[in-house]
């Protein structure tokens, strides 16, 4: 299976995609939702994606504008009858912060990278735990 990694942020969401090893695929900066669900729906045609993982706060999330935003493009993409897929994104922005950190790189300029980092750990999780089963 080909996958579609998304990491959700306000502003702007982070991707990866991959079968069994996920690589980053770029950041889509947005401000409407149906719009972006649109360029997801179009980037998943043209990589030919069969599943697209998101990355969901764990349950002790309090409501709060993201995560309301967060459910609907979910809705979004699966009324789209798109195979969505959510796995827990804890420690996700802070591991891809430690890994540029290590790496030399300021994350204060690169915020976009945060997010397409994170999408590619969101997607390796899944990945990792579909090979288990």
């Amino acid at each position: 299976m080909r996958y579609l990694g998304i990491d959700f942020g306000m502003s702007h969401i982070g991707l990866a995609v991959g079968e069994k090893i996920p690589h980053e695929f770029g950041t889509i900066k947005y401000k409407d939702l149906k719009i972006l669900v649109q360029e997801v729906i179009t980037i998943c045609e043209q990589e030919k994606i069969d599943a697209i993982v998101i990355g969901v706060p764990s349950d002790n999330y309090e409501e709060s504008t993201h995560k309301t935003t967060l459910l609907a493009f979910i809705n979004l993409l699966k009324s789209h009858n798109l195979d969505v897929k959510t796995i827990d994104e804890s420690f996700t922005s802070f591991d891809s912060n430690e890994i540029l950190k290590e790496a030399g790189v300021d994350w204060k300029k690169s915020k976009e990278r945060i997010h397409q980092l994170s999408a590619v750990l969101i997607l390796n999780q899944y990945i990792s735990s579909q090979d288990i089963k």
